[in-house]
């Protein structure tokens, strides 16, 4: 993992994240009633080293108590005393990510969701917990940002809460991100597209036709656009007449 890609992330996670110290729905005694000492003991320490002792222990109180900015303003004092952690780092970048998702505001967690699915320097394993806890919010636009994230895993659990979405979320959004992140994984794909191609929403039965003229052509998949082509929406039916056609361009056209 690159230290530099990390420090980098940093000022995006404390700003796109937009989790500005403190979630709404816990509320720590004020940051300056807490920290004001320790930042004086520390600015005081009689070297680097000892100075950078005491901003850990800063840094590590203010992460307990969800000051991710507070937090984030010491690690960038110990990066100008030569003292950067690429654990501490990480662990600084998660905490403001879960403080976000617990948020209030949808705008906070869904930010800090846009970030997780980038994040490629923070372990998987972490980014697939991050999701797990946006796949349970009670906004759609959450959800489905939640699928997005674990469009991007490779952790093979990512796979089942992806068509876990798509069969039991009510949210036709959030079904057409995990459709989305299904077909972008790969794996176990054509199964889930036949059935999305009768769905009730035109935007997956429209995506669900596009992404099999893409893929090998099955019996499944075959009967599947053959009953889209004579499907009494127009925009239905053109999707699934172009993906037939990616294979058979003459029955396409007959079919039309």
């Amino acid at each position: 993992m690159s230290r530099t890609r990390l420090v980098v992330l940093l000022p995006l996670l404390l700003c796109a994240a937009a989790c500005t110290g403190t979630p709404r729905e816990f509320v720590p005694p004020r940051p300056e009633h807490g920290l004001a000492s320790a930042r004086a003991r520390a600015a005081q320490a009689s070297t680097p080293e000892e100075e950078a002792t005491l901003r850990r222990s800063i840094l590590q109180r203010c992460l307990g108590l969800g000051w991710t900015q507070e937090a984030g303003r010491e690690y960038l004092r110990l990066q100008t005393l030569h003292h950067a952690d690429e654990d501490l780092l990480r662990e600084l970048c998660l905490a403001t990510l879960r403080w976000a998702l617990r948020d209030v505001d949808p705008a906070r967690r869904l930010n800090a969701l846009r970030v997780a699915a980038d994040a490629n320097e923070l372990p998987e394993g972490e980014r697939l917990a991050l999701a797990e806890i946006g796949v349970r919010d009670r906004r759609p636009e959450v959800r489905a940002a939640a699928q997005r994230v674990l469009a991007r895993l490779s952790d093979p659990r990512s796979v089942g809460l992806l068509k876990t979405a798509f069969t039991d979320d009510e949210d036709a959004a959030v079904r057409l991100a995990s459709l989305e992140g299904l077909v972008l994984r790969g794996v176990e794909v054509d199964e889930v597209l036949v059935t999305a191609c009768s769905d009730p929403t035109r935007r997956l039965r429209v995506y669900a036709a596009q992404a099999l003229g893409q893929r090998p052509l099955t019996k499944a998949s075959r009967q599947s656009l053959a009953r889209l082509v004579r499907h009494a929406d127009p925009a239905t039916a053109r999707a699934a007449a172009l993906g037939w056609a990616q294979h058979a361009p003459s029955e396409a056209l007959q079919a039309w």
